[in-house]
């Protein structure tokens, strides 16, 4: 222990020693300072180094100089990723452990307690923010998906710009909760579940296997390799290949003897969602995470959690990826035969619907993008000062922005233009499901003669109701009584000379479009 405390002291020394080389005196981020004491980090074995981070929740201002107030200890760690490890901005992969290497739990800027972390390392992706912003939708869609927390990092007395520390994906009861099963069990109710999967590329040693019909390959994430017995093995191949005979059977669109008695059909649509919404070029062939509980809590596969976004909005120059148009799942195994059925088509639409009326509104996006990126603003321009490539043409971009203003302009506009290819190719004719998108109107001349003038602007085809009502709230008159428009820009006028104000000059209109109210409006009359 002693020989631990004198390495700690040592690892504080050399980095405040090396701080004249560093460009960051302080920052409204956290910042984690690491040092491996000269060794390198491979992207294969682990090694062990110091790490300490600097957070002030309350001040909200982290110097360099500060104490290390909430973490201070070791860590071992490695370059993680396939393609994103030959960036020279690297990926990390950290377990936070005891001075006798042992797996150390612990809560990291708020985050549930535990030893598995990534440090992530936006690179190719300009905004920054393509992962943050997918993992905060899904979470506010219902589903777990990685936490997520911005930081700068300074790397050995280097700085080394924003980072993103967020969760692995694992099995806990507070990332993927599902069953815990032992090595032991191999019968009954509980060799059931849970199990963790997802299709990717297979891990050299992992056990995996290549499903019958579509021939993609499952990697068991939990029980790990190491741990699953050979019983637990065949139970969730032969499952696996029992869901899929059946969606490839001509029994499969039977909604008692086909595929969706292994399903959850919600969660599969809502999957489609996020991946389709954000048009991610790798989805359902890699980083596709799915689980299985037992059978006495829900007996049935879901997808997720949702995972690696940083090539997916219009950040990538080949499959289409760019284009605004188009279903990666229509040529994607499984879903190209799900998207067949009808019964799966209905939940889609229902659920694509319900999310269009809350998280995928288009001014809820919107804000989603501008609360975010108001996190990294100030350590933005740090970031692109270390790594100067804005304005660069960086694998896979199709985009390349000359500012950090015009990247996020250019996801901001995608995310609109996709939302609107999906209402028009996944719902078309029943569009008229979807809320109204924008209302613009105004009421003159204020104050009111003997005329209103209201003039309103409509982004699709919509029922229009407006009602006036005296200051009791009495109704007057309704002056539009739900009326069909299309979208555009309408003026109206109406003549109030014979209204009776009652001795009061207030009047008070109320607008509903498609029933839904949009605005209550006190106008004064001469």
């Amino acid at each position: 222990m002693y020989k631990y405390s004198i390495l700690v002291l040592i690892n504080l020394f050399l980095t405040l020693w090396a701080y004249s080389d560093v460009d960051l005196k302080s920052s409204d981020l956290p910042i984690i300072i690491i040092n491996t004491n000269e060794q390198e980090i491979s992207d294969s074995s682990k090694i062990v180094a110091h790490m300490g981070i600097i957070y002030n929740p309350y001040s909200k201002r982290n110097y360099i100089d500060d104490r290390y107030n909430h973490y201070n200890g070791f860590i071992s760690m490695n370059i993680r990723g396939t393609t994103s490890a030959t960036f020279p901005k690297k990926q990390y992969r950290i377990e936070t452990i005891q001075a006798d290497s042992s797996n150390y739990n612990v809560s990291l800027l708020g985050m549930p307690k535990e030893n598995d972390w990534i440090l992530h390392a936006p690179y190719s992706d300009k905004s920054l923010i393509r992962n943050v912003i997918t993992y905060s939708l899904a979470n506010d869609m219902g589903y777990y998906a990685p936490r997520t927390r911005f930081c700068e990092l300074i790397l050995n007395g280097q700085y080394q710009g924003i980072y993103v520390l967020m969760e692995v994906i694992k099995r806990d009861r507070n990332r993927v909760d599902i069953a815990e099963i032992e090595p032991n069990i191999n019968e009954g109710l509980e060799l059931t579940g849970g199990y963790l999967l997802k299709i990717d590329r297979p891990e050299e040693g992992s056990f995996h296997w290549y499903t019958n019909q579509a021939k993609l390959p499952v990697e068991c994430v939990y029980p790990k390799t190491e741990d699953i017995n050979n019983e637990q093995k065949e139970y969730i191949k032969n499952y696996i290949q029992s869901f899929e005979d059946a969606l490839y059977s001509p029994l499969a669109n039977d909604t008692i003897n086909g595929f969706h008695q292994y399903i959850d059909m919600q969660s599969f649509a809502d999957f489609f969602i996020i991946n389709e919404l954000a048009k991610n070029v790798d989805a359902y062939r890699l980083s596709t995470f799915f689980h299985k509980n037992r059978d006495d809590i829900d007996p049935r596969l879901k997808m997720g959690p949702v995972w690696d976004f940083n090539i997916a909005y219009g950040n990538v120059d080949y499959n289409d990826g760019f284009l605004s148009e188009g279903f990666i799942a229509e040529n994607a195994p499984w879903w190209d035969q799900m998207l067949s059925d009808s019964v799966f088509n209905n939940v889609l639409q229902d659920r694509w619907v319900h999310f269009r009326k809350n998280e995928l509104l288009k001014k809820s996006i919107d804000m989603r993008i501008d609360s975010i990126v108001a996190i990294v603003n100030e350590a933005s321009e740090r970031n692109f000062d270390k790594w100067d490539v804005i304005g660069e043409d960086l694998w896979p971009n199709y985009f390349v922005g000359d500012s950090y203003s015009a990247e996020i302009e250019y996801l901001s506009e995608w995310f609109d233009k996709r939302i609107s290819w999906i209402d028009s190719s996944l719902l078309g004719e029943n569009s008229e499901r979807l809320p109204i998108e924008e209302v613009r109107y105004r009421y003159y001349p204020i104050p009111l003669g003997n005329t209103l003038k209201f003039e309103v602007k409509l982004d699709r085809s919509c029922l229009v109701n407006l009602a006036m009502y005296d200051y009791t709230g009495k109704p007057i008159a309704t002056l539009i009584d739900n009326i069909p428009y299309e979208a555009g820009n309408y003026n109206n006028e109406w003549d109030l000379t014979w209204l009776n104000f009652a001795g009061s000059r207030i009047c008070i209109v109320v607008l509903h479009v498609d029933g839904e109210f949009i605005s209550t409006e006190k106008l004064i009359c001469h």
